[in-house]
């Protein structure tokens, strides 16, 4: 299984088993050595010890580069004028990913902008069900680490796992349920797992989703500012692209199963992370060839085929769009291979200007009344103000969003939540809360905060 389709999930949320998380502050501290000789015998329960305590050694570098975002402008290729923006993602928390110049840029796109595009509407309650739908048989019938026909092998995937989950919960019995529960999870998810444990970046939001606050993705944190939001694709896409993620037991590759246990999404990160264009492209050409070497057909599905849909939806949405038109997807889709939206787009009379910082001099500041919706502070949301209004055009899997109060202190490392377009957003949005430990216990497939490589 390569990096890219062991980094590629969509992710939904079931418990199985809920602690508080004031319960789970008060457990007892766990004997991590001694749970890890329990379950692989006192020499690879050692081993794997000795791997967590260099992993967790590693100190994070700091980031010496000019950070700025991947933010085109869209341009009218005949007149001109300045229509709308794209956005380049990882589909990775915020603060992970992003400076705050990088972010303030983004914020200062979104004020000038009404509508936001995402992939899909993952805030479309209606979107996440039908995901769900399409994933059920999907994972009922994927391969699991018990299926790994290598002995080998299969042992060092349960000695990650291990290491892995005892990142969390100080309490044995905790730890031993969670592993347990794990290694009946698709070994897509296993594989999830271990390339985030291995991402030293990674760390805080990793722990985070022990404690029962699964991080959200940029994409998501953004749909939340759109004023509507709204989605270039059908949930039946996304769904093609599973089929073609979900090993099942005759589909697995040892060789491959061997490489995820040392992958990390840091290189990805960091070229990201310093807006580094020229980097971010080989990187993910090298990925891209090696994926789809032998698979020509998924090619088409996971990326050229999509793209074309959503450069038509891109279009089609300027066209019927009185005002600026924010559209964040996937890096990838902007910027990778013959087929990329940044090529597709010139056939349809626009063009990308790339924009490595864009201030608030810079931006309209667009009302919520020019817009045409209302932020309702009872329920959170962004509401059209009459059927006619400029956001008329949006398409069906839209929908009012932004919930929640705009963040007190500007904080990268925290999870975004949403605030309200018209409040001061050059801070970063305030972290997720959960008064339960929903156990990614049954799966991290949490939310809807679907993880596709990162960047397609």
């Amino acid at each position: 299984m390569s990096l890219f389709k062991s980094s590629v999930m969509i992710a939904l949320l079931t418990a199985t088993k809920a602690v508080s998380a004031a319960q789970l502050l008060e457990l007892p501290p766990n004997n991590i050595r001694q749970q890890l000789v329990k379950q692989f015998g006192d020499a690879k329960g050692f081993l794997t010890m000795k791997s967590l305590s260099r992993r967790r050694n590693v100190k994070q570098t700091a980031t010496d580069c000019p950070g700025t975002p991947f933010l085109w402008k869209i341009v009218e290729t005949d007149s001109g004028k300045h229509v709308g923006f794209g956005l380049g993602t990882m589909h990775l928390p915020p603060g992970l990913v992003l400076t705050e110049e990088a972010y303030i840029s983004i914020i200062n796109a979104v004020e000038d902008s009404c509508n936001i595009y995402g992939e899909i509407n993952l805030l479309d309650p209606t979107v996440t069900a039908e995901i769900q739908e399409c994933m059920a048989p999907l994972e009922e019938n994927a391969a699991t680490i018990a299926d790994i026909p290598d002995d080998d092998v299969r042992a060092a995937y349960e000695a990650k796992l291990m290491e892995v989950v005892t990142m969390g919960p100080d309490d044995d019995a905790l730890v031993d349920s969670l592993y347990q529960a794990l290694l009946q999870l698709p070994l897509l998810v296993v594989e999830q797992f271990i390339v985030y444990s291995n991402t030293p970046e990674y760390e805080e939001y990793l722990l985070q989703t022990f404690a029962g606050m699964p991080p959200e993705a940029l994409d998501v944190a953004l749909l939340s500012l759109g004023r509507v939001a709204g989605g270039v694709e059908e949930v039946s896409t996304q769904c093609d692209v599973l089929k073609g993620l979900y090993p099942t037991p005759e589909e697995l590759d040892v060789s491959s199963l061997l490489l995820v246990l040392n992958q990390t999404l840091s290189d990805q990160i960091t070229s990201y992370k310093c807006g580094d264009i020229e980097n971010f492209v080989a990187l993910q050409e090298s990925l891209y060839s090696s994926t789809f070497e032998e698979n020509s057909e998924f090619e088409d599905i996971i990326l050229d085929d999509r793209n074309e849909q959503m450069a038509a939806a891109i279009a089609e949405i300027l066209e019927t769009s009185d005002e600026r038109v924010l559209f964040a997807f996937g890096n990838a889709h902007w910027l990778l291979g013959d087929k990329s939206l940044s090529i597709l787009l010139n056939d349809y009379g626009y063009s990308l200007e790339h924009v490595p910082a864009y201030g608030k001099d810079d931006a309209e500041d667009l009302s919520n009344e020019r817009c045409g919706v209302r932020f309702n502070a009872e329920n959170g949301v962004f509401e059209l103000i009459e059927a006619n209004s400029t956001n008329s055009h949006v398409q069906k899997n839209s929908t009012s969003n932004a919930s929640g109060s705009s963040a007190p202190t500007p904080n990268l490392s925290q999870s975004p939540g949403t605030s309200p377009v018209s409040s001061d957003k050059s801070e970063m949005p305030p972290q997720n809360s959960s008064s339960t430990y929903k156990a990614w216990v049954s799966s991290f497939l949490f939310a809807m905060s679907y993880i596709f490589l990162s960047n397609w």
